[in-house]
């Protein structure tokens, strides 16, 4: 393992109240007998992917296994196979902003530089005959989790959904009020025969409770406290101007040249005076731009790793997550910014602690963490360098809430119990978006579009009365130039608001 970078930077830190998490029936737990499951085959001459039940199960009875294989490579940038669960009627997530499984290998892929995981939400738009495709992915790479005897937990945000290239649109916007049906499968980019077994259960909705603020990038110095590594040197920088939220972004350059027998690394990382209680977290999350992606597809992926120091102890111990993410080589982005969510369960003991003399007491003391650093990996064979370039926004320590999340049968009374204002799609725009919101009651409402200095563009509602649920509406900024944009939704007082990129 290559020499590690002690950097000292300053945590913002905003505490905000979290919501105890409640039993709720899952949506699905992966039990054969349930609904229909289609595209499952077993011919030896083609990828195929089998499913079987086990009582080795995550909670309740059984849980499903899963074995993908790959015999035939007829694409350039792979191999893939897939399963897909239909409904036995659509489910209404509309109190939802994810959804959540749990993954245990069995046995892992041998022969491939990369094996990663999708998924994909079909919704049925109301009075539409055709289903349309959301996917997630391909992301959280398989090759890299080892067989053991843990589940761990799978976050997939519904601002990650994307529409592929090579599916016609029906509206184009994820109705989560209307899922018909729920797919997964695996990616490969092997061009040999290799294969992969997991479990998979317990899937569920819930939406993010945003429980720790740790970093904001708004005013981080990078000539103060921040350092290049020996091998792989990387620049930060504050870009002002393409940021999620706030007033900046952490911009990161990462130059990958050198090379050890693994592979190579590079890596940025901010610490605390004070150490940061995490205890009760499940999940960490941030926003990330990749400026200008790898050019070795599916070399690249990045992972986390945290030191804590409890009281008394000298020195601190690193507590990794695997190289699974790969999120700076996925095709399918949804725009500029996507989110990114690491599970708390991911992380384990380093190894290199031995190495460097820093084990304390081997427990992953969650009340007591120093420094969160952000790895960036790649297994290319030596003489083949890469680049990659991105931007960070947004650091939270979150937990998902099971609690007001609505799933029930799309003839089910649907009683919206939130104010809500969507993400508008698609983002980046030219010259014409979607906005959705919902309204927990009929009255007037007020929408409007704002230029990034605050100026009134555009009042797309100017108090206008609509009923209780959700609706969309175009816009459309024709003479409009390129740049940020706001838009907000008024309602008896209460204001909801968001950012969106017009892009000429």
């Amino acid at each position: 393992m290559s020499k590690r970078t002690w950097i000292s930077a300053v945590f913002a830190f905003l505490l905000a109240a979290g919501t105890a998490l409640v039993a709720q029936t899952p949506i699905l737990d992966f039990d054969l007998s349930q609904g229909k499951w289609g595209g499952v085959n077993d011919d030896p001459a083609r990828n195929f992917l089998k499913l079987a039940d086990t009582t080795d199960a995550r909670q309740g009875a059984v849980s499903m296994i899963v074995t993908a294989a790959f015999r035939s490579f007829a694409g350039a940038s792979g191999s893939s196979c897939g399963v897909e669960h239909t409904f036995p009627s659509p489910v209404n997530l509309a109190g939802a902003d994810e959804i959540r499984f749990w993954l245990k290998i069995i046995q892992p892929s041998s022969v491939n530089r990369s094996m990663q995981l999708t998924c994909t939400l079909w919704d049925k738009p109301a009075g539409e005959s055709r289903l349309e495709a959301w996917k997630y992915g391909p992301d959280y790479d398989m090759l890299y989790a080892p067989a053991d005897s843990e589940w761990h937990l799978m976050v997939v945000p519904f601002s990650r959904l994307t529409l592929p290239k090579d599916v016609n649109s029906v509206n184009g916007v994820f109705d989560k009020e209307a899922v018909a049906a729920f797919a997964f499968g695996i990616r490969g980019d092997g061009t040999a025969p290799d294969s992969i077994r997991f479990q998979i259960d317990d899937l569920i909705a819930t939406k993010t409770v945003q429980e720790i603020f740790l970093v904001s990038f708004d005013d981080v110095n990078p000539s103060n406290g921040w350092e290049s590594n020996e091998l792989n040197p990387w620049e930060l920088t504050i870009n002002t101007t393409d940021v999620y939220e706030g007033n900046g972004s952490l911009q990161v350059m990462m130059d990958i040249r050198e090379f050890e027998d693994w592979g190579a690394e590079a890596e940025v990382g901010w610490g605390s005076a004070t150490p940061v209680d995490l205890t009760g977290i499940e999940e960490l999350r941030f926003r990330i731009h990749v400026m200008a992606p790898p050019t070795l597809v599916h070399s690249t992926r990045f992972y986390l790793w945290l030191l804590d120091q409890p009281a008394g102890e000298a020195s601190g111990e690193v507590w990794t997550t695997y190289p699974t993410y790969s999120v700076m080589t996925d095709e399918d982005k949804n725009g500029f910014w996507n989110e990114v969510v690491v599970p708390m369960d991911q992380f384990v003991f380093a190894s290199w602690n031995a190495d460097n003399g820093t084990v304390n007491n081997g427990v992953f003391d969650l009340d007591a963490i120093t420094m969160i650093n952000l790895n960036v990996g790649a297994d290319n064979p030596p003489g083949e360098p890469d680049a990659v370039e991105f931007l960070i926004d947004d650091l939270w320590a979150t937990t998902g809430d099971q609690q007001n999340v609505n799933v029930s049968d799309k003839n089910a009374p649907r009683v919206p119990s939130d104010f809500q204002l969507d993400q508008n799609y698609p983002n980046p725009f030219n010259p014409a978006t979607t906005l959705r919101f919902q309204v927990p009651r009929s009255g007037d409402v007020t929408l409007q579009v704002f230029d990034s200095r605050g100026k009134l563009v555009k009042t797309v509602l100017d108090g206008e009365t609509r009923t209780q649920g959700m609706h969309s509406v175009d816009v459309d900024l024709s003479g409009q130039p390129s740049g940020i944009y706001f838009y907000s939704l008024e309602q008896d007082g209460s204001k909801l608001m968001r950012k969106m990129t017009l892009l000429r």
